[in-house]
């Protein structure tokens, strides 16, 4: 599997349509923490509601480098 940036989906899953995908080490705009928990590729971890490029939805916060 190539993994070429962070998603930003338009809902708090996985499951949820790719809105948009930004660049590693790209700034996005965290808007809210904890929105949903989840397991991805065996890690625990919550959404995050974020903002990129104007495109708001949701990343996997253990993805996101605070």
């Amino acid at each position: 599997m190539l993994v070429t940036g962070r998603s930003i989906r338009d809902q708090p899953n996985k499951n949820g349509n790719l809105l948009i995908t930004a660049p590693y080490q790209a700034k996005l705009t965290v808007l809210e923490t904890d929105v949903e928990h989840d397991y991805i590729n065996g890690k625990s971890g919550y959404w995050y509601k974020v903002e990129y490029q104007g495109t708001t939805g949701f990343s996997f916060g253990n993805y996101i480098e605070k």
